[in-house]
């Protein structure tokens, strides 16, 4: 399954019909790929499986709490590089303003406070929904085909992220950090990441919202018998190959 490129005009994703098998890496203090919070996943691969109003109130929930935040200490401060001790400083104005919103009558019954914290942070220092994605090995294909709605390709399938991000500023923060990723040679709208995906950037005009495309190299497992075959090594190369094994 292929994601279409941000620059032409796309189709919601289908619904998916089959759990998600496969369990993605982990970096230190985030959530395991399936772990669920009541009907539906956190942040996370996911089948689209949670009523449409769940998913929207987490979104919007998720919103207020980066909102917060960003009101107290300037949008600025989350503009490409990030000091290096914004983390630390963030900490205790994000525990309150999760605090108070996940208190409050909006947030969905299903959303733990720790989790929404993780949400927050992914969202404003890392890369949101897409970081644990670009870590996946299996995932080949990351897809915001707006801000709320990131999809992607893991195995030859569709999936659902669930949620995206919070606002459009928020996928142009994910934006910015991956472009300081990238590789000599790319423009604002094409480059490569420092692993050798491929990014294609749609800014978004004229009321039509901005887009991402995330497409990793392909890598092909060739055995010395096919690089025979192709002409890349000599038999007598592979045979070399072999005894050194």
């Amino acid at each position: 399954t292929r994601i279409p490129s941000p620059t032409r005009t796309v189709e919601p994703p289908r619904p998916i019909s089959s759990t998600v098998s496969s369990e993605p890496p982990q970096r230190p203090g985030s959530f395991p790929a399936h772990e669920t919070t009541g009907t539906h996943h956190v942040g996370r691969t996911t089948q689209d499986d949670s009523p449409s109003y769940e998913r929207t109130a987490l979104v919007h929930v998720l919103g207020l709490v980066v909102q917060n935040v960003v009101d107290r200490v300037g949008a600025a401060a989350f503009d490409y590089p990030l000091a290096p001790d914004l983390g630390e400083r963030l900490e205790p104005i994000l525990r309150e303003a999760v605090g108070r919103v996940s208190s409050g009558k909006d947030a969905p019954m299903s959303v733990v406070p720790e989790r929404l914290l993780e949400l927050v942070r992914d969202e404003l220092l890392e890369l949101g929904p897409i970081g644990d994605l670009l870590a996946d090995s299996a995932v080949t294909e990351i897809g915001a085909l707006r801000f709320d709605q990131v999809v992607a390709s893991r195995g030859g399938r569709a999936l659902n992220v669930e949620p995206g991000f919070s606002s459009e500023r928020a996928l142009g923060w994910a934006i910015a950090r991956l472009r300081a990723d990238a590789t000599d040679g790319g423009s604002e709208l094409e480059f490569r990441l420092s692993n050798g995906a491929r990014v294609s950037v749609d800014p978004g005009h004229n009321g039509k919202p901005a887009a991402l495309l995330i497409r990793r190299a392909e890598r092909l497992a060739l055995t010395l018998d096919e690089l025979v075959r192709r002409g890349v090594i000599s038999r007598a190369m592979a045979t070399f190959f072999r005894h050194c094994l």
